[in-house]
């Protein structure tokens, strides 16, 4: 008993300041009784508290350099030694009132460093597949961007609902968590036995297993995903595969992130890295059936993030200048990467898939520049009026076309089928890689490929069949054109109505925000008025909802015959 209560006057004498009330009950029952002993010597011996910081990070640094060479009882007790040295330069400062801005950087910027060493040290020594090492530095990393963006913003707003047995430990002034300093403590025991393998997997199921439980909780009191209605309204209606189960996780990544500092050119960017995960499994890893799989997750994160990143921008109306540019190239640079990755993984059975990869990527570009080229040719207007009527006849042989065409359509729309799409792309690659058929993956792609361009061709002479038909209607019947559609793509086209002479009546855009505003000189409009107009206008659609427009103003009781899509 005596014993004890002159331990605690030499506890409360070396530890200035009450440690922050709750705590991790391995700092409370361990290092913060031992630490302080580490103060006392430190302040004995008039060390400065950088310097007893300096000491922590070369004691880190050893461990790491330990753990390389093999020597893991000299790391476990070198670990330990940074983790004691860790809470003495604090108390030190405050002890010596020499608590400033600059020490406290330098502590955190040693101890992230330190932690950056000793993980990667023990992903490279433990015993494990390279699946395993990844997931154990992933999920490392995972915690520290979700942690940094997401949790400790939000908490620091609002008060977190807590369960009733997380509440029963916070009230007894302890933390039921699972932080780094737990994991250096495994990290000295399990090298001490020699199995860095069985703290791979202990490590990095407990740390998923935390971070999986703080998220929920977070969600849980911030009464999240309560706006994936109003987020589902900004996605882009494309193929089932990317709506049914795609947009299913990157709605809610984007209510997850919506009032979070993290910005749509950082999701490009994480998509981009989820790509190159994915790459880098295929080329470094065996090319066997779980390989695939893990490649093909990863390349499934990659869209499910590029799907979230626009949303993200245009739910917050956070549009950056060269944020669209950013996203179109890093697309096409994925894409690119995804195709000579498996590509790699096959040419270890053949180098003649080389070839067949090389013709994917040809057939893939000859099918994005093709869409390009006619959509910048169509917005032109290229047809002259002078000769409208008579090129009228000549396209009549395209009707019988169009309408098959145009029944295709309505089955793709109504099934949500897609056509070589980006979400197309990657539901084959996700498909036949978790099927383990990576070369009918490549051949998918390089038919659909082709067929697509084939069709896109065709369908764009329609396209400007049915434009020059509209035009003819607004130039021969004196009658109206109205552009529906306020964005980009409708301002594409605003030069061609001009070189034809024709001024846009007015625009009709279904975002309420904008009516009563012009655009282009001409004025913004509520759609509705087109219901009282239906006999004078032809209305020209320009927006990737196209299909639900063409509905809208049927009912509207516009004709079929009335409405133009541009694209």
């Amino acid at each position: 008993m005596a014993l004890a209560v002159r331990y605690w006057d030499f506890h409360d004498r070396y530890v200035v300041t009450v440690r922050r009330n709750p705590e991790y009950p391995i700092n409370r029952f361990y290092a913060h009784l031992i630490d302080p002993f580490f103060t006392k010597w430190a302040y004995d011996l008039n060390l400065s508290p950088n310097a007893v910081t300096t000491l922590a990070l070369l004691s880190g640094l050893g461990t790491a350099l330990c753990l390389l060479t093999g020597e893991y009882l000299v790391a476990a007790i070198l670990l330990q030694l940074h983790h004691f040295l860790d809470g003495a330069d604090g108390n030190l400062a405050r002890l010596t009132h020499r608590c400033t801005p600059g020490g406290a950087r330098y502590d955190r910027v040693s101890d992230g460093l330190v932690r950056v060493v000793v993980f990667a040290s023990v992903a490279w020594m433990a015993d494990v597949s390279w699946s395993w090492r990844i997931a154990f530095v992933g999920v490392l990393v995972l915690d520290h961007l979700v942690v940094q963006n997401y949790i400790a913003p939000l908490t620091a707003r609002v008060e977190l609902e807590r369960t009733r047995w997380k509440a029963w430990f916070l009230e007894r002034g302890l933390i039921p968590g699972f932080d780094h300093f737990t994991l250096f403590f495994l990290i000295s025991a399990f090298a001490v036995i020699g199995r860095l393998d069985l703290l791979i997997y202990t490590g990095t199921t407990l740390k998923a297993l935390d971070l999986a439980y703080r998220v929920w909780e977070c969600a849980r009191s911030q009464a999240l995903f309560l706006d994936l209605d109003e987020i589902k309204k900004v996605a882009k209606p494309v193929d089932f595969w990317t709506v049914e189960f795609d947009y299913w996780f990157s709605l809610r990544i984007v209510s997850f992130l919506r009032s979070s500092p993290v910005t749509p050119d950082q999701l490009t960017f994480a998509s981009f890295g989820c790509a190159v995960a994915g790459a880098a499994v295929l080329f470094g890893l065996d090319h066997q059936w779980p390989t695939l799989i893990a490649a093909a997750l990863l390349f499934q994160a990659s869209y499910i993030l590029d799907c979230a990143d626009g949303q993200l921008a245009r739910i917050r109306g956070q549009y950056s200048r060269h944020g669209w540019r950013l996203d179109l190239y890093s697309d096409r640079l994925t894409e690119t990467i995804v195709i000579i990755s498996v590509t790699y993984a096959l040419a270890g059975q053949a180098a003649s898939f080389w070839l067949l990869g090389m013709s994917v990527i040809g057939a893939t570009t000859l099918m994005q520049y093709s869409r390009v080229h006619e959509l910048l040719h169509a917005a032109k207007f290229t047809s002259h009026a002078d000769d409208r009527t008579a090129d009228l006849e000549e396209r009549r042989k395209f009707f019988l076309v169009r309408d098959a065409i145009s029944r295709f359509e309505i089955i793709r729309r109504k099934y949500r089928l897609g056509f070589m799409n980006v979400g197309n792309f990657y539901f084959l690659n996700f498909i036949f890689l978790v099927a383990g058929r990576a070369d009918l993956f490549l051949w998918s792609v390089l038919v659909v490929a082709l067929a697509a361009t084939v069709f896109q061709i065709v369908q764009s002479a329609i396209t400007q069949a049915d434009i020059d038909e509209g035009l003819t209607k607004v130039i021969t019947s004196e009658g109206k054109a109205v552009l529906f559609g306020a964005g980009e793509g409708a301002a594409q086209f605003v030069s061609g109505f001009r070189n034809q002479n024709i001024e846009i009546a007015y625009v009709c855009d279904n975002d309420s925000d904008r009516w009563g505003s012009s655009f282009h000189g001409a004025p913004i409009l509520d759609p509705r008025v087109i219901s009282n107009d239906t006999e004078h206008v032809v209305v020209f659609i320009a927006s990737e909802w196209a299909s639900d427009i063409r509905t809208q103003l049927a009912q509207y009781g516009l004709p079929a015959e009335r409405i133009v899509t541009l694209y």
